[in-house]
């Protein structure tokens, strides 16, 4: 039987149109083939100062974002109009480049050392062994590898490759080659890629108009498909997303004219499902959005012709729009200009999009309206992180209490026997506890209850 408990709603009020604290842009940068000079930006801090990348036809820029101004430039390995792609993420003091163009036939993985900001940045790997060009990139810093999509390979024969993995832990200067992967272990071909979300080795992977895809890479040479989303309401050309921290939900961008964003849930990765669809309530024949990031209950998404837009998401089923800026100083149409890029995982808070001819704008932190009455939810649910874990790993249970209550965590294996029972008396709020000697048990699947007044969540973990 469903079960209800309360959930905090959020006062009624039109979104708030917010304005840029600075602008870079350069006169220098020419304009590509398509009419575009930018596209996609990253952020990182360095020694207590926040930068931002942006890309463009020429290279990688990094901008001072407290003074806006250009502290470094790496020439892309290809360059000129013919540079549409460049996509960045960073670790440690590493920034990863790579582009989905080569117009000359040399375009590279690029590894930049950061860390001689604010004086210069030097270049420690500039290669084509394994990839001619890469759509996109991803480091799961959890377990220091590099992932890139979209790649044309240079080695074994060349070709293709829907993803690569490298290894970063033993020198991140030097990304180590681990697999081309284009089949996963049952023998099923893997789709083209468009972009990933990993995180733990549990791969997200958007594949265009093949759909969503859930893969655990934590062996690379034996890839297991976990779960796959090929038909969803709304359905688009499947571009990119972002999970949330509790492992709950999947926020997901379609590239495709009048499609919605969606809320996937993924507390069974074996039963992908779109539980809510929002957008940036402009009209549908020129909405588009291209990518997001999730923050602290705030969905942050770059939204071409719309620009700038945040979405709260403290409840979910009902994302609400609550800040915007249109970047984009052009009529609205059915091609792709304006927002290309969005960052706003910055230590203060503040948010960078990329304008494919406007340049890097940066806006102040998002500032979520305060909660007001309660409505009725179904229950929330209850997550096990990391799932699937391996051998020595410690797991914890993430969930939430709305009131004060006793509960009874209960872990079973598959046939029903109880390996793990413990009471907890709880005050209201998001609890992140951890289930004693998981590091110690053997591989398998068990299923973990949390009950309380009659009330059961219920969930599998995997031990690897």
């Amino acid at each position: 039987m469903a079960c209800y408990l309360l959930w905090a709603a959020f006062l009624s009020a039109q979104a708030e149109e917010v304005h840029p604290l600075g602008v870079w842009d350069s006169d220098t940068v020419p304009v590509s083939v398509i009419g575009e000079k930018y596209n996609d930006c990253w952020g990182f801090v360095h020694n207590g100062v926040e930068y931002g990348v942006i890309g463009s036809t020429l290279g990688t820029h990094i901008i001072d974002i407290n003074t806006m101004q250009q502290v470094a430039f790496v020439k892309g390995s290809s360059y000129g109009t013919g540079i549409i792609h460049r996509d960045f993420k960073t670790y440690d003091h590493y920034l990863y480049a790579v582009s989905d163009e080569n117009a000359d036939g040399t375009a590279t993985l690029q590894v930049i050392d950061f860390s001689y900001l604010p004086d210069s940045v030097h270049v420690t790997y500039d290669s084509y062994q394994y990839m001619n060009r890469a759509h996109d990139c991803w480091v799961d810093t959890s377990r220091a590898k590099l992932y890139t999509c979209g790649v044309r390979k240079i080695a074994n024969g060349g070709g293709w490759a829907s993803f690569q993995i490298f290894d970063l832990a033993p020198d991140p200067a030097h990304p180590v080659w681990l697999r081309d992967a284009n089949n996963f272990a049952d023998g099923q071909s893997i789709p083209y890629i468009h972009d990933l979300y990993v995180r733990n080795d549990t791969a997200f992977l958007n594949c265009g108009f093949d759909g969503l895809y859930v893969a655990d890479c934590s062996n690379p040479d034996s890839i297991i498909l976990l779960g796959t989303m090929t038909d969803y309401p709304q359905k688009g050309y499947n571009h990119s997303g972002w999970w949330d921290v509790a492992g709950q939900y999947y926020y997901m961008a379609d590239e495709t004219h009048g499609m919605d964003l969606k809320v996937v849930q993924t507390d069974d990765l074996t039963d992908l499902s779109v539980v809510a669809t929002f957008n940036s309530e402009s009209p549908a024949s020129t909405r588009i959005p291209h990518n997001l990031i999730w923050r602290e209950d705030v969905v942050y998404v770059s939204y071409y012709y719309d620009g700038y837009q945040a979405f709260d998401v403290r409840d979910p089923l009902h994302p609400k729009r609550v800040a915007y800026y249109d970047t984009y100083a052009g009529p609205d149409g059915q091609g792709y200009e304006g927002a290309w890029g969005v960052y706003p995982l910055l230590p203060s808070g503040r948010v960078l999009i990329s304008d494919m001819l406007s340049g890097l704008f940066v806006f102040p932190p998002v500032q979520l309206p305060v909660a007001t009455r309660e409505p009725l939810r179904p229950a929330g649910k209850l997550t096990l992180v990391p799932n699937p874990a391996r051998l020595g790993e410690e797991v914890e249970i993430v969930f939430r209490t709305f009131r004060p209550d006793r509960f009874t965590l209960l872990v079973t294996d598959v046939s029903g026997r109880a390996v793990y029972q413990k009471r907890l008396d709880l005050a209201p709020g998001r609890h992140r506890l951890r289930i004693e000697g998981t590091s110690k048990w053997p591989p398998g699947m068990y299923i973990v209850r949390l009950a309380s007044d009659g009330r059961v969540l219920r969930a599998r973990w995997v031990r690897q």
